[in-house]
């Protein structure tokens, strides 16, 4: 499947996370994936993102347990389900 038919697909109603998992799994960047939007997917990484994002959708997984990492005061941190995701409130309230 092609990423410009994944990126239009109705099904999938929450965009940003869609393109923070195409990102994530492709390794590419958002912008990347607009600019290169001919790029062919293949089957299994194709599975492992549709995976990722029913667990998000229909478990209500967080994206940053799905990652495996969120970006905090412009540094990446590992997270899992063991450890407390840092709030974006957080940030404004140490600057």
């Amino acid at each position: 499947m092609k990423l410009q038919q994944l990126l239009q697909d109705p099904g999938y109603k929450k965009k940003f996370v869609l393109e923070k998992l195409l990102a994530h799994f492709l390794n590419k960047t958002r912008e990347e994936l607009w600019i290169d939007s001919e790029f062919e997917i293949d089957s299994e990484t194709l599975i492992t993102i549709q995976k990722a994002y029913r667990e998000y959708v229909e478990d209500e997984k967080p994206l940053e347990y799905i990652l495996g990492y969120v970006e905090f005061f412009g540094v990446k941190f590992w997270v899992n389900e063991h450890t407390l995701i840092p709030r974006p409130e957080t940030e404004y309230m140490i600057s």
